[in-house]
């Protein structure tokens, strides 16, 4: 226990400062584009699909922040089926070097489209979803490019998937260190 006490406590004063031009304050919008896995569901696999959002991210000089984001994944689309799940979500977020960390909460509305007898239904269920993702920053500029993995949990169903998508993080405000001239 003490060897790991001391080791955060390295990490803590050794914790660097995520962008290069110190901003104490970000404000980041970030496009995702990519594909969803699915892990497990009531019915047998899915074969997944498509999956677009977008993210807000708030963040601090010491890489520690927020985010929301608003997104649509396809999760199976077999003629005359389909199940989408819309998800709107907050949660927080760790930076460290090229990596980015986040964990949240998103109430998602999973809608069915099925087809019987020329008479279309779209049933839909509310429902909590946990996620996780890391994102690994592959290219830093004026736009950051970066690679995604996040998992997808559904609270109290059988469902759940992976995503694996493109970043495109886009920097909309940022503020500097404060003076030390005042």
């Amino acid at each position: 226990m003490k060897h790991i006490l001391i080791i955060a406590c390295l990490a803590q004063t050794a914790w660097p400062v995520t962008d290069a031009r110190g901003a104490e304050h970000r404000l980041d919008v970030i496009p995702v584009a990519g594909f969803a896995f699915a892990l497990r569901s009531a019915d047998g696999p899915l074969p997944g699909g498509p999956d677009l959002s977008v993210t807000v991210r708030y963040r601090t000089g010491a890489g520690v922040g927020a985010f929301i984001s608003a997104g649509w994944v396809r999760l199976f689309s077999r003629s005359p089926q389909a199940l989408d799940s819309w998800n709107f979500g907050a949660g927080v977020a760790l930076d460290w070097w090229k990596l980015r960390l986040d964990a949240g909460l998103s109430a998602s509305v999973l809608a069915l489209h099925v087809t019987v007898d020329d008479t279309t239904i779209h049933p839909v269920e509310p429902a909590l979803t946990y996620t996780v993702g890391l994102t690994g920053v592959v290219w830093e500029g004026p736009v950051d490019l970066g690679i995604q993995l996040r998992a997808h949990v559904v609270s109290g169903m059988t469902l759940a998937w992976l995503t694996l998508s493109v970043t495109i993080g886009m920097n909309v405000f940022e503020s500097g260190p404060p003076s030390e001239t005042r």
